[in-house]
């Protein structure tokens, strides 16, 4: 299966992604398994879940803590932002969820929420995935520090395109083997066959500007 790591919808104050336009450009693409990570929210992942027919949705949240930003995959309830990078680990896990640190280390222009190396290093025992690729990243720099990250400490890597519009869903995927489980998920990465490209420096305008309307109408 193609899985796509990495998806922000409307539930995201930055994003305007309806969840139709998601799952008609995963059939598009040939995506056929997403992973919802909207900041702090996780209800239209689960509306997604429920909704989708074609496309396998796995719930996930980019949790804003003290420290930056991390995310949990396979959750059942939400985790509440502002909260510490440790508190948030150790609820992702008591809900039997994967901790992963979205673009690690990427301090540049609109990424100042990536956990630094210094915090990463801390708490390097309670993080079960490292994204070692992420599309948005601008400057390739980082994702190669991510990755030299993830092979130092053994940890699995996952990619993912951070999509906010429709135009960059599958920037970034993975083929993996069908899993039940977030086991089973966790013992495929290792087969796993990435695929990587960049997002152009327009969608970063769009996304601006689709963060400046949600806050006018705010």
């Amino acid at each position: 299966m193609k899985i796509d790591c990495h998806i922000h919808t409307f539930c995201s104050v930055c994003s305007s992604l309806s969840l139709d336009d998601l799952e008609k450009k995963c059939l598009e693409r040939g995506i056929n398994a997403i992973i919802i990570v909207d900041h702090n929210e996780i209800k239209c992942a689960q509306s997604a879940q429920e909704k989708f027919k074609q496309v396998k949705v796995i719930v996930g949240e980019e949790i804003t803590t003290t420290e930056g930003e991390v995310v949990g995959l396979f959750l059942t309830k939400r985790i509440p932002p502002k909260i510490s990078l440790g508190e948030a680990m150790d609820l992702i896990h008591a809900q039997d969820g994967l901790v992963c640190v979205p673009h690690p280390f990427d301090r540049s222009t609109g990424r100042r929420k990536a956990l630094s190396y210094d915090d990463c290093l801390k708490f390097k025992d309670k993080i079960d995935l490292v994204e070692v690729f992420n599309s948005r990243t601008l400057l390739g720099y980082y994702n190669r520090k991510a990755l030299e990250f993830a092979k130092k400490f053994n940890k699995p890597m996952l990619v993912g395109s951070d999509a906010h519009t429709k135009w960059e869903i599958g920037n970034a995927y993975m083929e993996i083997d069908e899993f039940r489980s977030h086991q089973d998920f966790l013992n495929n990465l290792k087969g796993a066959k990435f695929t990587k490209r960049r997002t152009y420096l327009f969608n970063f305008l769009i996304t601006f500007f689709v963060r400046l309307r949600k806050n006018i109408e705010d």
